[in-house]
């Protein structure tokens, strides 16, 4: 139960209505079943690239980062509205699935009214790595085309300017004391934080767990990865948007 509270006070912004509502931001990641009691109801749409039905419908990545995000007890914005597309971050074509899956969230802003368009997306992967990934120019591009659209995109490309959530974590019995939030995880992985990111906890944390219809169940991590940090942040953000809507993305950032 402990590892639930995001921790550095944000449950106290929570206890005062300060919940993400309102706000409507993304995650591009693998797939999940979107019923878990976590979420349900959270994700206002779910998209698919390139999954089939010989796929996995769920996994160990997708429910725990929506829940870092938009837990009902565990989110740093829990009243956020979630646009969510599954795809395949395996493949050596993931760039160009996240490319469509970043194209398909474009085209879904262009129909929403501007009270209501994604601001944010938050891909807890670098799909610019040319050692695990093929054509890896397509992710760049689409990155491109999404930013100029207004869009913040929110990655773990470590040299980018998308890498704005570096993993931290802080100490379990004082959550709220930043003074004792340190850079990397316990075990001593992530210890250069990129001068453009902020330390964010990703240790002793609890997140939503579903492999199979009906199998909801939740894990307890003391380590955590940077893939925890983006959809914590991006819930940070929410916050921030609910107060003031018309804050843009890099605006926000700097605030942060």
């Amino acid at each position: 139960e402990d590892g639930k509270d995001p921790g550095l006070s944000v449950s106290e912004l929570h206890a005062q209505g300060i919940t993400g509502k309102n706000v409507t931001v993304a995650i591009i990641d693998q797939p999940l079943l979107t019923d878990h009691p976590e979420y349900a109801g959270r994700i206002e749409h779910y998209y698919t690239v390139g999954l089939t039905e010989e796929d996995n419908p769920s996994s160990m990545h997708g429910p725990a980062v929506t829940s870092l995000l938009a837990g009902k007890t565990i989110g740093t914005a829990p009243d956020v509205k979630l646009y969510y597309v599954a795809m395949k971050f395996w493949e050596r074509n993931a760039p160009e699935m996240g490319a469509q899956a970043l194209d398909w969230l474009i085209e879904q802003n262009k129909t929403l009214p501007e009270s209501e368009k994604i601001r944010a997306v938050s891909i807890s992967a670098d799909l610019a790595d040319s050692d695990n990934f093929d054509n890896h120019g397509k992710w760049d591009e689409a990155v491109n085309r999404a930013q100029e659209a207004g869009i913040l995109i929110l990655d773990c490309r470590q040299e980018y300017d998308t890498c704005v959530f570096w993993p931290s974590f802080f100490d379990p019995d004082n959550r709220d004391d930043i003074s004792k939030s340190t850079i990397g995880n316990p075990s001593g992985n992530f210890l250069q934080c990129p001068p453009q990111a902020l330390g964010t906890p990703v240790g002793y944390r609890t997140t939503a767990e579903v492999y199979s219809e009906g199998g909801y169940s939740y894990c307890y991590d003391a380590e955590g990865g940077h893939s925890w940090a983006i959809p914590y942040g991006t819930g940070i953000l929410a916050l921030g948007w609910q107060i003031n809507p018309l804050l843009t993305g890099e605006e926000l950032l700097e605030i942060l």
